[in-house]
């Protein structure tokens, strides 16, 4: 299924570059200086991977520019569907909070006031797949021997773990 949608992207690709749309696109292998398409990667969600190896990334770095500056804001629900790009989007967070301008270049966010070392922050990334439990308490005790791993190689203070709120609570 994937290598169908891929396809038809990659139809949709061509077809507006044949009317000179989506020049961001263009790319070329192997020196050659004639345009050939980028591809489009179906194998990772990483932000970084999807960069350095010059696949087609949708660039969504100003909304993420504008969630990240939203005043008065401290939390966020982000609800999105199964296989809809939210481990990529987080990624795409991840880098930005750890001050990566490289990956960034050509990217809308570089045409913002985002400060690449004023906004650096400690980012613990979690990938709850991994964490399978059969009941609560199980997924409690995991969750937070992962967190308080964590937190060291992000230097965040064990106070700030102590307040989640896996830690400690009951399911209801």
């Amino acid at each position: 299924m994937l290598e169908t949608i891929a396809a038809c992207l990659r139809w949709l690709v061509h077809r507006a570059l044949r009317r000179g749309g989506c020049s961001d696109i263009i790319g070329t292998t192997s020196g050659k200086e004639r345009g050939l398409m980028k591809q489009i990667n179906t194998g990772t969600s990483d932000f970084q991977d999807i960069i350095e190896s010059e696949s087609i990334y949708v660039d969504k770095t100003a909304w993420f520019h504008r969630l990240a500056k939203a005043e008065g804001r401290k939390m966020f629900f982000l609800a999105r569907p199964r296989r809809f790009g939210k481990s990529l989007m987080i990624s795409t967070l991840k880098a930005m909070f750890q001050g990566r301008r490289d990956l960034f270049e050509g990217l809308a966010i570089m045409d913002t006031d985002w400060d690449w070392e004023a906004e650096r922050r400690p980012v613990i990334h979690f990938n709850m797949g991994k964490c399978a439990a059969a009941d609560y308490e199980t997924f409690a005790a995991a969750a937070t021997s992962r967190t308080r791993k964590a937190r060291c190689a992000a230097f965040v203070p064990l106070k700030f773990i102590d307040t989640l709120p896996f830690h400690g609570a009951r399911p209801v």
